[in-house]
């Protein structure tokens, strides 16, 4: 990463790296050679660009457009003998020119985008054959892979003496956290029964109900069946038939109604096809990455990435890791189609302030505004003027209809009856209480815009701190639209990125040291083209005054 003061004076020369057949071909604006590495002049007509949604997920969107001359290959033969351009590798960087000479090592080049080439044209007659122009788009994500071990299903060859009638087919199920600890409105914790059990072994004097597909931090859980009868139970720990360790309890002979069960009078009668566990003796799967069970939401974030086998830009979620660790989640996972992507995409990351996005390194996440300049330092400190100017004008991004200043969350999920049970309530209310919050954000949007609702169902919050937590955090990102404004800068600012927290100075628009976001950026091939991103909030943006 380039300084501001070793890129004053110099100007980018961009470089693109492709493999094909096995080579690295080495192209660039211009000829040259850096250390043992020589470049072609054939870069041509490229165009750079990289933008973010601010909030939200999108790790597809941006690319490269370009055209190179590959020197002495025929590329219309080539591709007659089935060797074409598409899905070839391809890098973009930049090197740093100073008075006609290179300064900068090819080992310290900046990477700004890694992909494949997509829609290759070839064989333009008036060009040589050599020719070439395409996009270079993100690497395709592959998001198909599973949450859970396909290998871990109840079957007969699993667990060959499993009650076929509740527990076939059944998938392990992956607990996480410690769920069913919910508090209600006098801080009391309520009995929730919320993940299940499966009866995985039905004999004789051994009466085994799988609760996880893997070990545990719980020493023992509460188990209840569908006619109210709750028992204690130690939890053990074994290996199926492939390998692969699972947490079961021994229920034979215990208060519950459970299949194979000699029944008394009082158990006739009852209908028992259904058990839930309950986890109030320690939390659920080993937390990979620090002490206890996985819960935290960073954590999360980063186990259910590294189960999408994905390239993971691990050093980008460190960096924000003590922000969105604040935020806690429990349950479990018991789809056996669901993949590891949509699981994270759709049950974690929308209660979380941050985007995620692809960058040179991977999967990574860029922290909501109203966030970053709490938890984040500025990457610089811009004085707009003739080498940093605006642009463009003032433009809202967000219509009044996409706002939200008032947040219902329901909550804590009992696998019984399948109802979440618990409400928390952020927004311009009568009182505090355990059900509904003031927010300040809430307030000053209300009496602007009217009040502007959305409520949200989760299966994993079952504390009501991290409930209302979720809710302050939608409201203070949402209740006040996103403006953008366009800047021009010289190539020195080159070193900004996308997502990077600015403070920036503009006498025009009365910013002083002023935190922004930058939202967009584009080479034009004589300046980089910044968007950045301001919320028209009367509490973060501070008003100027005369």
């Amino acid at each position: 990463m380039y300084t501001p003061q070793e890129a004053i004076g110099k100007q980018p020369i961009f470089l693109l790296l492709i493999q094909y057949q096995g080579q690295t071909y080495k192209f660039a604006e211009q000829k040259i050679s850096i250390g043992d590495h020589s470049f072609d002049g054939d870069l041509r007509d490229f165009t750079y660009s990289e933008q973010s949604n601010l909030l939200g997920v999108d790790v597809e969107s941006n690319s490269v457009s370009c055209a190179v001359m590959f020197d002495n290959i025929d590329l219309i033969l080539e591709w007659r003998k089935g060797y074409t351009l598409d899905a070839c590798e391809a890098e973009l960087s930049y090197v740093l020119e100073q008075n006609g000479n290179i300064i900068t090592t090819y080992e310290e080049r900046q990477i700004v985008f890694v992909g494949t080439i997509n829609q290759p044209v070839i064989g333009d007659p008036e060009e040589p054959k050599g020719f070439a122009s395409f996009s270079i788009e993100q690497r395709p994500y592959d998001f198909s892979q599973t949450f859970l071990n396909p290998e871990q299903i109840i079957t007969e060859q699993t667990f060959a003496n499993h009650d076929e009638e509740t527990a076939g087919g059944k998938p392990y199920p992956f607990v996480f956290g410690q769920p069913g600890l919910p508090r209600n409105a006098s801080g009391t914790v309520v009995e929730t029964f919320c993940t299940p059990a499966y009866m995985s072994r039905k004999q004789a004097g051994n009466y085994h109900m799988l609760i996880a597909g893997h070990a545990v931090e719980a020493t023992q859980v509460k188990i209840k069946d569908q006619a109210g009868n709750i028992a204690t139970f130690a939890v053990l720990e074994a290996v199926d038939t492939n390998g692969n360790a699972y947490s079961y309890v021994n229920v034979t002979g215990s208060s519950i109604v459970y299949p194979g069960k000699l029944l008394t009078a009082a158990d006739e009668n009852a209908a028992v096809s259904e058990w839930w566990v309950k986890w109030d003796n320690g939390g659920g799967f080993a937390n990979p990455f620090g002490d206890g069970a996985l819960t935290r939401a960073g954590d999360i974030c980063r186990y259910a990435l590294l189960l999408s086998k994905q390239t993971v830009d691990y050093g980008a979620w460190g960096n924000i890791a003590n922000v969105i660790n604040a935020y806690e989640f429990a349950g479990y996972v018991n789809d056996a189609e669901v993949s590891a992507w949509d699981w994270l995409n759709n049950e974690i990351l929308p209660y979380l302030p941050l985007e995620v996005q692809s960058g040179p390194k991977g999967i990574r996440p860029l922290l909501a505004l109203v966030y970053s300049s709490t938890y984040l330092q500025a990457s610089s400190n811009i004085i707009v003027g003739r080498d940093f100017y605006q642009a463009g004008p003032i433009t809202t991004a967000e219509a009044i209809g996409d706002l939200i200043n008032k947040v219902t969350i329901r909550f804590a999920k009992n696998g019984l009856d399948q109802d979440l049970s618990m409400v928390a309530r952020v927004g311009q209310v009568d009182d505090n209480n355990q059900q509904q919050r003031q927010d300040i954000y809430s307030q000053v949007s209300t009496n602007k815009y009217g009040i502007l609702e959305q409520t949200i169902e989760t299966d994993y919050v079952y504390d009501r701190d991290i409930a209302f937590l979720i809710a302050h955090t939608l409201v203070k990102s949402k209740a006040f639209p996103l403006l953008q404004i366009e800047y021009l800068a010289d190539a020195q600012y080159g070193y900004i990125r996308v997502g990077d927290l600015v403070q920036i100075t503009d006498s025009n628009l009365y910013f002083d040291n002023v935190f922004v976001t930058v939202l967009g950026k584009q080479w034009t091939g004589l300046q980089w083209r910044y968007i950045i991103g301001v919320q028209e909030s009367p509490i973060t943006l501070d008003r100027y005054y005369v």
